[in-house]
């Protein structure tokens, strides 16, 4: 179970634009403790966004986590999503074939 805090979700924050570069690297930094932490504990996040091994019904890992990862923080820094789409399947071939754009 996790627990609810009071204030303002990371995602409702980007939807503001990015982030400014320390708070930026604050956040990561929190983010990729956590992460490690679960790995450590044998825990996979599985995020939402679809890492290229869920979305090819391969075996969910800590590289599903870390995928994520650097989609969140791309999205930190520069204010845009990493890949997008106009529908799922749009959405999840940009994940399988596209780079990001450049910043």
């Amino acid at each position: 179970m996790l627990e609810y805090l009071e204030g303002e979700s990371l995602a409702d924050r980007l939807s503001k634009g990015a982030l400014p570069f320390e708070q930026a690297l604050t956040i990561g930094a929190q983010i990729t403790s956590a992460l490690d932490k679960a790995h450590r504990a044998a825990i996979v996040h599985r995020d939402q966004d679809m890492a290229p091994e869920q979305l090819e019904a391969k075996e969910a890992d800590a590289r599903a986590d870390i995928f994520a990862l650097g989609s969140v923080l791309f999205e930190m820094v520069t204010g845009k999503r990493a890949f997008t789409g106009k529908s799922q399947a749009s959405l999840i071939g940009a994940i399988l074939k596209d780079e990001p754009p450049p910043s």
